[in-house]
């Protein structure tokens, strides 16, 4: 039996809503070229510029991570950031890193 309508037209089935916002939108992972272009894009409480996130992708994503960037990927390359954090000691330094993470997290959504 079909759902209907008040007016008796058959009413489609309602489609899960994606609540990914993440820059993956739903995958489990994303190639290179798509994450250098969600990097160009200037994602609301960014404080860093287009040129130090596009350094991002060059700096903490090498070439040993493949032609995909996955979640886990994002998660490593944190990781790493966070434990290069922990051992910088200059404050400017320590900010941009900080900054860096903060940004990795909020378009990964981790």
């Amino acid at each position: 039996m079909e759902n209907k309508s008040q007016d008796g037209k058959p009413v489609e089935p309602k489609k899960p809503v994606s609540t990914d916002t993440s820059i993956f939108h739903g995958k489990n992972e994303i190639s290179r070229s798509e994450f250098r272009q969600e990097l160009k894009k200037n994602y609301e409480g960014s404080q860093m510029n287009v040129y130090d996130r596009a350094r991002i992708e060059k700096k903490d994503f090498p070439s040993f991570y493949g032609s995909k960037i996955s979640k886990s990927d994002m998660r490593s390359a944190v990781s790493k950031l966070g434990q290069k954090l922990s051992s910088e000691k200059d404050p400017a330094e320590r900010n941009k890193i900080r900054n860096e993470i903060s940004y990795l997290k909020r378009i990964g959504n981790l």
